[in-house]
């Protein structure tokens, strides 16, 4: 984000783990609520664990 990037992040992705919501907004990160939405408009999708295969027509070549 400092170097201009956008981060994008589910909202309640955190929730598990302590990390609420606010914390990630508070950061800097555009909190999104569909997660295709990483595909579409994210040139860089870096996931805690790898796709699911409801996920695998969404990745793009390269």
């Amino acid at each position: 984000m400092q170097q201009g990037h956008t981060v994008l992040v589910e909202r309640g992705a955190g929730e598990g783990t302590g990390y609420p919501d606010a914390d990630y907004e508070l950061a800097g990160a555009k909190l999104i609520d569909d997660p295709a939405a990483f595909f579409v408009e994210g040139d860089l999708v870096v996931p805690v664990k790898e796709p699911l295969p409801e996920e695998y027509g969404l990745l793009r070549p390269g």
